[in-house]
């Protein structure tokens, strides 16, 4: 088998290496070590690369929730609707939630829920934020 790991060190010295989205020579939309992620010039994303990511992105939010020390006494609906929050609006904007994240941590569901719908999040994703309260008042998951 092929070693490509000087393939792959070139190709990020080459292209260099940016954490967002930017605009290359041509205009194309690209990120990382030059991924072209720009359809106008035949890129995008393919399934594999798109699952890797959420479920490294679903990862990385529920090694943020952990933090939380009420985190780890939810039940697992509990437990995913946190995680899909900071997955969906990141840890700073999370704790925001004063509200929300004082009645979680009492157990007080439908506290917790009714915080979550009183906010601005809530208007942004509509549907979305009317599950995830649900489930966190109920403790019972919906597809």
């Amino acid at each position: 088998m092929t070693d490509y790991a000087p393939l792959s060190a070139s190709i990020t010295k080459e292209e260099g290496r940016r954490y967002s989205v930017y605009q290359d020579s041509r205009g194309c939309w690209t990120v990382g070590d030059g991924f072209n992620i720009d359809a106008r010039f035949g890129g995008g994303l393919d399934d594999v690369e798109i699952d890797f990511i959420r479920e490294h992105r679903i990862a990385k939010a529920e090694s943020l929730a952990e933090a939380y020390p009420w985190f780890g006494g939810l039940g697992d609906p509990r437990k995913m609707v946190v995680v899909d929050m900071l997955y969906n609006m990141g840890p700073l904007k999370f704790a925001g939630f004063h509200t929300t994240i004082t009645c979680i941590a009492q157990g007080n569901w439908e506290g917790a829920a009714a915080g979550m719908i009183a906010s601005a999040w809530a208007s942004e994703v509509g549907r979305r934020a009317t599950r995830l309260a649900r489930i966190m008042e109920t403790g019972v998951w919906e597809p």
